[in-house]
């Protein structure tokens, strides 16, 4: 079972990810560029540079990554992971993702809205760039969850049940 969680800056993908994760016992996949080149300003000087070779390594990485079952929660797991039973996009309205932003940051409110336009156009762009890929063409997901409107558990509850459901035949 190989479940691809999606979605913009701060919708939720590592936190329901990693719960989900341990909730059916199967390890998580979650890297980002970010955790690799350390600070949101370098992480947006990466993007701008939308430099193919980082990329397609990092993806590699991601794609070796995810052997056996998994939960992967990286933009583009559902585009890389040919093999997925599920991919949810999570999603959130601006302003929820802007006070997550305050929160996991410790920022104010004018620069945690700015870093997450800038980051979401910035990622966006660069996949557009580097693969050809739209990541807001929504036609690659199997569902997709508000989490400024259903909590991690429920979301984690929703995917779990969609797994299982998308594998019958593995689960009676």
């Amino acid at each position: 079972m190989k479940i691809c969680i999606s979605g913009l800056s701060a919708s939720g993908k590592t936190t329901v990810g990693e719960r989900l994760a341990e909730r059916l016992g199967i390890k998580h996949v979650s890297v980002s560029y970010k955790r690799d080149v350390g600070s949101n300003k370098e992480l947006l000087a990466l993007l701008k540079s939308s430099k193919p070779e980082y990329a397609k390594k990092f993806d590699s990485m991601v794609k070796s990554m995810a052997k056996g079952d998994c939960v992967v929660t990286t933009w583009l797991s559902p585009w890389i992971i040919k093999d997925s039973t599920l991919n949810v996009w999570l999603y959130a309205d601006l302003d929820v993702r802007i006070r997550r932003i305050m929160k996991r940051e410790g920022v104010s409110r004018e620069s945690a809205s700015k870093y997450i336009r800038e980051k979401d156009l910035l990622t966006i762009s660069h996949f557009k760039k580097v693969y050809k890929i739209d990541v807001m063409d929504d036609s690659k997901f199997d569902i997709k969850i508000n989490t400024g409107r259903v909590n991690t558990e429920n979301a984690v509850a929703i995917i779990a049940l969609s797994a299982m459901l998308m594998e019958k035949e593995r689960f009676g």
